[in-house]
């Protein structure tokens, strides 16, 4: 469930401290103390990000995920820093695009080759705001440009189509992006928990991108940046305990995509001790509602983003070895709980920890029904940020 309990207007500079104290009057007017956040998610935004540091503390802010990604994204066609190919080829098709846009013949020639259609498909400008439309502008031009290079030819102003050998390059580049693509549109969701599949989905990420075949130079040189970009921006994410926490308690995921040892066995160790402060009862033996893990459903690319975390779950392997002492000292719930194997991509963690509240493991319960809440992205935010605004409007 996404709520907005305030919506307030910025009168001044929006400098660190004006934040703060925003955010410390609309918390104070429902009496949400500090206590009560689990987390505080943001966008990358310098003067945000200092100003809930210096509300919460530095281990209660979380980057939006879908923001941090968008720059990985964008990264190869960086003004400044990006791969000089990709960004010729994306001025050329912008040029083209850019044509079409202003040019009300060439517009009406599009739609007319396209009559029978019953929504005639146009081009699409990308916009850096806009996450992700470098990939819909790439895809589209490629989707039409059988039909966009004779109705060039038509107009001797018109800019110069592109080779079959750079259409070539950008499906490749397309090919590239679309796995940023998928995930984004999954971590932006809102009706299904986020938080826990950060770990993994980066490390899946990486795994695809490491493994992942090209068919031009400039395509290998573009998914190289990809990888350091990953690299550079989410190599340190196990160290991050809310995600940690999240990740070892949706029992999809535990353990298994963690390649940082110390991370994870910190995560549990804090678990437990959370776990400890809870009274202790009587653990049942077994656990009849543990599956093991079966294909999802989906299309196509999804199923392949996560191909690798099958790979782990069918051979029941974690990428690294538990320290002995992780066992010793632990709530006997908990450690019950991380024996069992992790179930299917379909399985509801926030639904199985609901049940979970008076049954077997009901100590664990309220720890992970807290780091269940946290979301990926404060792309649901924004989300019902513009509905709000939607009805102000009207």
């Amino acid at each position: 469930m996404s709520i907005i309990f305030g919506v307030t207007a910025l009168t001044e500079p929006h400098n660190t401290d004006y934040l703060a104290q925003v955010i410390i009057n609309m918390t104070e007017k429902w009496d949400i103390t500090s206590d009560k956040v689990v987390a505080f998610i943001t966008d990358n935004g310098a003067n945000i990000v200092k100003a809930v540091t210096n509300v919460y503390g530095k281990n209660k802010h979380m980057p939006c995920f879908a923001h941090t990604l968008n720059l990985v994204a964008s990264q190869p066609f960086d003004n400044k820093d990006g791969l000089d190919e990709a960004k010729n080829l994306l001025t050329a098709v912008k040029d083209i695009t850019t044509y079409f846009k202003q040019n009300t013949n060439a517009t009406d020639s599009l739609k007319k080759v396209q009559d029978h259609q019953t929504k005639p498909l146009g081009l699409i400008q990308s916009v850096c705001t806009r996450w992700n439309s470098i990939f819909y502008q790439l895809e589209r031009f490629v989707e039409l440009s059988e039909i966009i290079a004779p109705i060039l030819l038509k107009y001797p102003k018109a800019p110069t189509m592109l080779t079959a050998q750079q259409l070539e390059f950008i499906k490749d580049l397309i090919n590239i992006l679309r796995p940023l693509e998928v995930i984004t549109k999954e971590i932006s969701g809102e009706n299904h928990v986020t938080a826990s599949k950060i770990i993994p989905i980066v490390s899946c990420l990486t795994e695809t991108y490491n493994t992942m075949k090209n068919s031009t130079d400039i395509g290998a040189k573009t998914r190289t940046l990809i990888v350091d970009g990953l690299k550079k921006r989410f190599g340190m994410v196990e160290q991050v305990y809310l995600l940690a926490a999240a990740t070892i308690l949706d029992l999809i995921f535990k353990k298994i995509h963690f390649t940082d040892h110390v991370a994870c066995s910190r995560a549990i160790n804090r678990i437990n001790t959370s776990i400890l402060d809870i009274t202790r009862q009587q653990l049942p033996q077994n656990n009849s509602e543990e599956v093991d893990a079966i294909e999802e459903t989906g299309n196509d690319m999804k199923k392949g983003i996560w191909d690798f975390h099958k790979l782990l779950v069918k051979k029941q392997l974690s990428l690294y070895t538990a320290h002995a002492q992780e066992s010793e000292g632990l709530n006997e719930e908990f450690k019950h709980y991380l024996s069992q194997a992790v179930v299917h991509l379909n399985y509801d963690p926030i639904l199985y920890w609901q049940e979970q509240k008076n049954s077997i493991y009901h100590q664990v319960h309220s720890i992970a029904v807290k780091y269940m809440s946290i979301v990926g992205s404060s792309v649901p935010c924004e989300r019902l940020f513009s509905i709000v605004g939607n009805i102000a409007t009207d």
